[in-house]
């Protein structure tokens, strides 16, 4: 048995048998590639296949390049249709899937527009609400709404939309007129472009709940361990001002300023103890008083008030909101005093930077040394001859605007490449220190050591960071800090980049010690250090990861830089022949377009159905937190045994799928079916201790991970409160998938530069056995070496387990056994090979088979002339970090003119051209023939 892949048909199968016909039968009966081979040329022909399967059409007697190359461009475009088919299946069942799931889901759904009025609602929600599916579309969401609801979601709704989500609990109305209590998340859905498209919200009726609420806060246990796991300091108070209860928090607050239990105990008057206050704080107590009694009298819904409270050790602030809490028989107001410190210090911290924002423009203008630009000194250096200095700025403003300061951009000789100064501070170090050197030359004053500036730059910093080959942070000798991190281009450092950070001394003997080095009086120090604006270490921290990337994005423009100027000569040489691939080419860019045209339509039609996929599963995204009351078991010896769950909340079903009935008054291991109750060491030392404890955890069998804070509430009971965190570990799977689609992606690019080349070498191939010209036929073979040797080059990166480099060894034993494969009236020569084997990175390894390619070529065409046989050696050896290469013949030597360098071929000029891409030397001498000597490190 065996499976046909593809069908090659040719058009006239004899008889006045229509292979068109014949092969659209074979399609009606099953998809498969099918390409018409055919002496016919007219268009009318070509068409009417066209008709019938796109997949190709070859000219008999195009050659095996051209019909290779269509087979493989048929097959590839039916695997990648089939592909598309199987991704739209798969699309259109999920959407089917979601579709249904809106329609049968539990809850109820809603969306609305911008205005707050209805664009959908499902089945649940008609349900819950009593409406049928006309009487609610189009209208606003405020009219369903209890009437003391609707100003509320007018005021909120621009909020929500800004905010991006929102969870709330108000009253609707039934159509009957009833009110039903209603818990709300939502968020809002965006267009492609970020635009507010449309709401998501996902409704479920609480009124029973909310009926039952009153019975539930009467349970004394549960209602003070989940006020006792909140962060907030809380304090209940009734009408007459005397506190009902307080919480953890607040009475470990209060004890940690001094204030007696008693103080803050049930029973105290807590608008007495305001009243009472004296002294800088007294108005702040007044005020808020006055908020407790509003709220009391029903006068204020809510209180809000911010307000300093430091102690001797710490600038503080904190916000009291003062919020009505309904009982039965009284009236009770919640105050909540909320810590806001660091919410203060970061606002500080902004207005500190704010002139980062008024002054960008300033930024720009930059300080030109009066000694110079030292760039000047930088004749031939990799990184400035690769960017420029305009573009050296654009790209290091990226990190320098945010410090004001210094950055230095070094070539791996220490040439300076650029070098900037935005502080007054390091502008003045930087001009006294050179002043020392006592010389009007640049050059000289770099060397004698006297420029203390510059010797903290490129000794201390970027100089370690390039043989360390890691980032350097050192202190400056100008009283500030040094960051260098090293630039790498082509798999090895090409130089460094630093700049400065930190604050000027503030200590007067440091800044005497300054002015005696550098000569500058302390006054003017003192001043220059008063003007600098002190940066947060946040902003120093990400200017730090600005400076890493600006490094490997330098490295990166080198790279492109050299792959530019190497291109550019590869296509030179490929302007002779192209007109003569132009008609294959344009065969194949007409199959291209429609691949790609179909890839397009595709395309769209898969973003069409994801987008439709995305509308449903939005709708049920949501997260919840799980509370739990817990009772801890001793044994009969009087150790923790086990726990038992007193009460837990609709979550706890909800996410871990366990039934409320089935786990109150429960043990915890009958529960969770597990011999040990979980995390029992730890839960038992919060419970009698009262110390909270916070740990992160995974549940397996719903592929989710928690993060888990546990507090104690009475003696033996403890509160556990959990948090979905799965979206940060998935987070990182999705980080690791993209690593390795990349990785898929560049092997898959280099397949396709290798089948390009291999395609161009054949052709050449074929042209060289087509042509009876001597000139001809040498410079076509010429061009083949050449391109056999980048073709070689792809051919060993694909099954090189790391892309980036090669072994040296099977790279040019291959490509010497191409180059007698194009030379085949050259069977008389000998060639013998002595090569080390060694990686070599991949970029150089290309510019090395070249000039190789260039070497033996010319031994093969001049060397033995007028001559039966000769032998060639090629010698490859490597020292350390030195790889000399040796090629030498017995043929008649090298022209005297060339030795003198008088006249010299077009491959010689590739050869020593090349050879100052690796920074290496040639030579070559007549020694009982020709020898080429090429070295360079590595």
């Amino acid at each position: 048995m065996f499976s046909v892949d593809l069908i090659l048909m040719d058009i006239d199968l004899g008889s006045d048998v229509d292979g068109t016909q014949v092969a659209q039968q074979i399609l009606d009966y099953k998809d498969i590639p099918v390409v018409f081979l055919s002496s016919h040329t007219e268009s009318e022909v070509v068409e009417k296949t066209e008709k019938i399967t796109s997949y190709g059409y070859v000219v008999k007697n195009s050659g095996i390049v051209v019909l290779d190359a269509s087979i493989k461009m048929a097959l590839k475009l039916f695997y990648e249709k089939n592909e598309h088919k199987l991704k739209e299946l798969a699309l259109q069942e999920s959407e089917k899937r979601f579709h249904e799931l809106f329609e049968r889901a539990p809850l109820g759904y809603q969306s609305l527009d911008s205005d707050g009025r209805f664009l959908a609602v499902n089945p649940a929600w008609l349900e819950t609400l009593g409406y049928n599916y006309e009487e609610v579309i189009g209208k606003w969401f405020g009219d369903f709404l209890a009437p003391e609801y609707a100003h509320v979601f007018r005021e909120r709704f621009p909020l929500f939309i800004a905010r991006g989500h929102i969870h709330s609990e108000f009253y609707m109305l039934h159509k009957n007129g009833n009110k039903v209590y209603i818990v709300f998340d939502g968020r809002i859905g965006h267009n492609v472009d970020g635009s507010f498209k449309q709401t998501h919200c996902i409704l479920k009726d609480e009124t029973d709940r909310k009926q039952s609420e009153s019975a539930l806060y009467k349970s004394e246990q549960f209602f003070k361990s989940a006020l006792d796991g909140l962060s907030s300091h809380i304090a209940i108070v009734d009408d007459a001002g005397e506190i009902v209860i307080t919480n953890r928090a607040y009475r470990d607050f209060a004890e940690s300023n001094g204030t007696l239990p008693v103080a803050v105990s049930e029973g105290v008057n807590y608008l007495a103890v305001c009243d009472a206050v004296q002294g800088d704080e007294s108005d702040d107590a007044d005020v808020f008083a006055r908020g407790v009694r509003d709220v009391l009298s029903g006068k204020s819904q809510f209180f809000e008030m911010e307000y300093p409270c430091h102690s001797a050790d710490e600038q503080r602030w904190f916000v009291g909101r003062v919020t009505p809490f309904i009982s039965e028989g009284s009236r009770l107001v919640v105050i909540a005093h909320e810590n806001i410190t660091e919410r203060e210090k970061n606002k500080k911290s902004l207005k500190n930077i704010q002139w980062m924002l008024s002054k960008k423009e300033e930024n720009k203008k930059r300080y030109t040394p009066e000694y110079g630009d030292l760039t000047e000194l930088n004749k031939n250096g990799l990184i400035f001859s690769s960017l420029g200095k305009d573009l050296l700025m654009h790209i290091s403003s990226e990190y320098l605007d945010l410090l004001e300061t210094s950055s230095a951009v070094y070539e791996k000789n220490g040439d300076y490449a650029l070098g900037l100064f935005s502080s007054g501070w390091c502008q003045m170090m930087d001009t006294g220190s050179r002043k020392l050197c006592n010389t009007d030359n640049n050059k000289e004053a770099l060397g004698c050591g006297k420029w203390l500036c510059h010797e903290s730059c490129w000794h201390d910093a970027s100089l370690k960071s390039i043989k360390s080959g890691q980032p350097v942070d050192v202190e400056c000798s100008g009283g500030l800090r040094l960051y260098a991190v090293p630039v790498h281009a082509n798999g090895e450092i090409i130089g460094a980049i630093n700049f400065g950070y930190g604050n000027p001394p503030e200590d007067d003997i440091k800044l005497q010690k300054l002015s005696d080095q550098y000569h500058i009086p302390v006054e003017e120090l003192r001043k220059k250090r008063d003007e600098y604006q002190a940066r947060p270490q946040y902003i120093i921290d990400y200017a730090k990861k600005r400076i890493r990337f600006t490094a490997t994005h330098i490295g990166n423009l080198v790279e492109r830089k050299q792959m530019e100027m190497a291109l550019k000569a590869s296509n030179e040489e490929f302007e002779a022949i192209n007109e003569e691939l132009t008609m294959a080419m344009e065969e194949m860019e007409a199959t291209n377009e429609e691949l790609l045209s179909t890839n397009q339509s595709l395309q769209r039609a898969e973003k069409a159905l994801g987008d439709s996929e995305e509308k449903y599963r939005s709708i049920f995204a949501s997260m919840t937190e799980i509370v739990v009351l817990h009772e801890l078991v001793y044994d009969d010896d009087g150790n923790p045994s086990n726990y038992r769950i007193i009460d837990c909340n609709s979550a706890f079903t909800r996410i871990l799928g366990i039934k409320r009935e089935d786990a109150v008054g429960r043990l915890a291991t009958d529960v969770y079916g597990s011999d040990s109750a979980p995390y029992l060491d730890k839960y038992a030392r919060v419970a009698m201790t009262g110390e909270p404890f916070s740990l992160v955890t995974s549940y397996q069998p719903m592929n989710k991970h928690f993060e888990i804070h546990v507090a104690g509430s009475a003696k033996n009971m403890f509160v556990t409160v959990t948090t979905d965190i799965t979206k940060y570990k998935q987070a990182e799977k999705e980080i690791q998938k993209q690593l390795t689609e990349k990785e898929t992606l560049l092997r898959e690019v280099h397949h396709r530069v290798k089948n390009n080349i291999a395609n161009v070498a054949n052709l050449l191939s074929l042209q060289v056995n087509s042509t009876n010209n001597p000139e001809v036929k040498e410079a076509l073979q010429d061009a083949e070496s050449r391109v056999q040797s980048m073709s070689i080059l792809y051919e060993k990166l694909l099954v090189s387990k790391d892309l980036r480099e090669i072994s040296m060894k099977n790279y040019i034993e291959d490509l010497i056994r191409s180059l007698n494969d194009v030379f085949v009236d050259k069977d008389n020569i000998t060639i013998d090979t002595q090569i080390l084997d060694f990686n070599i990175n991949s970029k150089k390894a290309i510019t090395i088979g070249i000039i190789i390619n260039e070497l033996l070529t010319n031994a093969f065409k001049y060397a033995f002339k007028n001559r039966d046989k000769g032998t060639v050696f090629v010698s490859i050896e490597k020292n350390e970090s030195m790889v000399t290469i040796i090629i030498q013949d017995n043929g008649i030597g090298i022209d005297e003119k060339i030795m003198e360098n008088i006249s010299s071929g077009f491959g010689l000029t590739i050869v020593k051209m090349l050879v100052e891409q690796l920074e290496g030397t040639y030579s070559i001498a007549n020694e009982n023939g020709t020898k080429s000597l090429v070295q360079f490190e590595i």
